[in-house]
């Protein structure tokens, strides 16, 4: 796992979260605001860092031991500027800095400009963007003020495809069915939406209704497995890290061993690593079938 901490040093675990070491720091930058590492070689990483204005991406081929600046522009600032789809063999990554879509082919040594601000002269730029993997023309991304957007021309174009007076501050897909796709809405509203076909429609998941939620995951090896988390109420009533077994139909709500209610990122790897990042840090999930057996490969998901 990489992290960082609202710094310029980047952190990483080799263990599931369970310890953490400063990997590189990123000097004349400030806080680290998006990780990608490349699939096939995790000595290749970018970094999307503030750093002014502008702000800038960086790029480490030696497991970041030097990096060299690839891009400049500024970021909207709660986004997530980097947009790249982990899969072997894949080096395209999407950005969006100084109101512009660029994508890069070579894991962003180089950039192009795709097109300038798609979303309306109200946004700053995207807050999250997903790249299809399975349709490398095929991205979606969220705005902080209008809905989600898609492309199916490599982001020349876009569709406003779910209105919301809200942000939308992050999209997962389910992996093995990108076609399934989840988003947390907050404001606006607020809320959860579900999306079965590619993103062309959408609706809200009525148990999460008003309720302002910022990340999203999906298990990489179970796909009813989601979760969110809210932004701004209290862990005392409805705020915390909902939990659904079962695609979204229905939600748990837990607050274990929370102490702030500002979701800010999920992470599932599998239902026994499960990770969010508040405002005051990163917490794994401590599962009590975990703390009492030790398991095997062949261990069910719960």
């Amino acid at each position: 796992l990489y992290a960082s901490q609202g710094s310029s040093y980047l952190f990483i675990s080799r263990d599931r979260g369970d310890s953490w070491e400063i990997l590189s720091t990123l000097s004349g930058g400030a806080q680290i605001k998006s990780v990608a590492v490349n699939a096939l070689d995790t000595n290749i990483i970018l970094v999307a860092q503030e750093a002014g204005p502008p702000d800038r991406i960086m790029k480490s081929t030696n497991n970041g031991a030097t990096w060299v600046q690839t891009l400049a522009g500024d970021f909207y600032y709660w986004g997530v500027p980097l947009a790249y789809n982990p899969v072997p063999g894949n080096d395209t990554v999407f950005t969006m800095g100084s109101n512009v879509i660029r994508r890069s082919t070579n894991f962003g040594t180089t950039w192009d400009s795709i097109c300038s601000n798609p979303f309306g002269s109200s946004n700053q730029g995207w807050e999250f963007a997903l790249h299809r993997p399975d349709s490398t023309n095929i991205l979606l991304a969220a705005d902080n003020s209008t809905g989600i957007w898609k492309s199916t021309d490599y982001g020349v174009t876009w569709r406003l495809t779910h209105s919301t007076a809200g942000e939308v501050p992050a999209l997962a897909f389910t992996p093995g069915n990108p076609k399934v796709i989840y988003g947390a809405r907050w404001s606006g509203g607020g809320g959860f939406v579900k999306s079965t076909d590619g993103g062309e429609t959408w609706r809200l998941s009525t148990p999460l209704n008003n309720l302002n939620l910022w990340g999203v995951s999906v298990s990489t090896t179970n796909p009813d497995y989601v979760i969110t988390g809210t932004f701004g109420p209290p862990l005392s009533t409805t705020g915390g890290i909902y939990v659904s077994r079962n695609a979204g139909v229905s939600w748990e709500r837990t607050s274990q061993g929370l102490s702030n209610s500002l979701n800010f990122a999920c992470l599932v790897v599998d239902t026994f690593s499960v990770f969010v990042l508040q405002g005051n840090g990163i917490y794994k999930y401590q599962h009590p079938q975990r703390l009492l057996t030790v398991t095997s490969p062949d261990t069910p998901e719960i």
